[in-house]
């Protein structure tokens, strides 16, 4: 806050002061001299002392009272706008790219609630200024590796150092394949993550067993492949609810549960009704989880084992885009993992 608004402030103050103890000065000396009038004792000489002497004691007191009031009135209006001063300092640094620390003001009133609301604004955008810069980051590392792959491969063919051949042409495939994967959970995730306040609008009953049963046989050729089965216990269960949008949670859920659970292990689905909602739960043995990994497994691009990932074709999109949609269905989604054994439970809202 500029030092001429403070002193413009202090000086608008002092004069409205100096007006109003000026004519409370003057009404108390007119009415102290109209009652010494009254009085029969008082002659002439004694009530024109009495008068001067009153009239300087308020002059004095009123010049004191002034100058003790400007003084004070600058320190606490210096003192109240600190804040704000500190605000504008901040504002500036963020105009320059620069995220200004935090401002502390500890009382609780309107300036401490406006500097308690920029404080978190603070934090969001130094949030999302942090996930961008994350994201950038991730999308390049993950598109660089198949398109360096595929020009590789493609430069060589071209220069003769190799020739096409079944492999050759199934690698370039693979690499292919697995860009155009990765740019549609690109596209699924912007979807639901740009729709969490709109719920989805074509919502009609949906079995969820037989939901889970079409994802089992969709996942047969990856469960025998991995020496593993699938065992289901579910109470019957009919969700009004918005169907390609559960069919691509509970896919992320299992196919993740495929993906990396330990070869050969059994995977178990359990499905309980609760008063106002259901619980489905996936569950396998697998590696144990960190408390930290259990909560980071939904964010975008994160790989608990990056390189085990990877060999697996994983692009750490799957439960983040579940995470996205369960959100938007006003559902929640969780992870717990035990010595030996993850979970992964969905909780619907039942209408």
């Amino acid at each position: 806050m500029p030092k001429r608004f403070i002193w413009k402030l202090t000086i608008v103050h002092v004069i409205v002061i100096a007006v109003a103890i000026g004519i409370s000065s003057w009404a108390i000396y007119s009415s102290a001299c109209v009652l010494v009038e009254g009085i029969d004792t008082v002659d002439g000489e004694r009530q024109g002392q009495f008068s001067q002497s009153l009239l300087q004691y308020f002059i004095i007191i009123s010049v004191v009272a002034m100058i003790a009031g400007s003084f004070i009135h600058h320190y606490v209006t210096k003192k109240m706008l600190d804040p704000i001063q500190q605000l504008i300092e901040a504002t500036k640094k963020m105009q320059q790219g620069i995220f200004p620390t935090t401002v502390s003001y500890p009382q609780d009133n309107e300036m401490g609630e406006l500097i308690h609301q920029y404080n978190v604004m603070i934090q969001h955008i130094q949030k999302n200024e942090y996930e961008r810069e994350k994201l950038l980051t991730d999308l390049s590392h993950e598109i660089r590796t198949p398109l360096a792959s595929l020009t590789g491969y493609l430069q060589a063919l071209k220069q003769g150092v190799i020739e096409g051949d079944e492999a050759v042409y199934d690698s370039l495939y693979k690499q292919a394949e697995r860009l155009t994967f990765f740019m549609e959970q690109l596209d699924q995730l912007k979807e639901w993550g740009d729709n969490k306040e709109a719920l989805p609008t074509q919502k009609k009953e949906v079995d969820l067993e037989e939901l889970i049963q079409l994802h089992i046989n969709m996942f047969a050729l990856e469960l025998e492949q991995k020496s593993t089965t699938i065992t289901t216990d579910m109470e019957p269960c009919q969700l009004y609810t918005e169907e390609s949008a559960l069919q691509q949670v509970t896919s992320n859920v299992l196919d993740n549960a495929i993906r990396y659970g330990i070869e050969g292990e059994p995977i178990t689905i359990k499905g309980r009704k609760e008063k106002d909602s259901y619980t489905l739960s996936v569950s396998g043995k697998s590696n144990h989880l960190t408390e930290e990994e259990e909560r980071r497994v939904f964010e975008r691009f994160y790989r608990i084992d990056d390189s085990r990932s990877r060999d697996t074709g994983g692009s750490g999109l799957g439960l983040a885009i579940a995470k996205e949609i369960m959100d938007t269905l006003q559902g929640s989604i969780y992870m717990e993992s035990t010595a030996n054994q993850t979970t992964c439970t969905l909780v619907f809202k039942c209408n």
